[in-house]
């Protein structure tokens, strides 16, 4: 007889997105990968720059942002 386990709550997976780069900014974000500096593969490495774009672009006054609200 198997014994049952509890089961565990599904944690909501974050949106995925895909994007398409050039053989070279891939090569780029490899290059950075194997570094070590960034992060331990070309996914994590993109990630990071994309972030740091986004919140480099909040500082520009002429992005008015509304907080998303969330429906209970």
């Amino acid at each position: 007889m198997m014994k049952r386990t509890r089961r565990t709550t599904n944690k909501p997976r974050p949106p995925q997105l895909r994007i398409n780069v050039t053989v070279q900014i891939e090569d780029l974000l490899v290059q950075i990968a194997n570094s070590g500096l960034i992060g331990s593969n070309r996914v994590q490495v993109a990630n990071r720059f994309i972030e740091e774009g986004v919140m480099k672009a909040l500082d520009n006054p002429h992005f008015q942002l509304k907080r998303k609200t969330k429906h209970r």
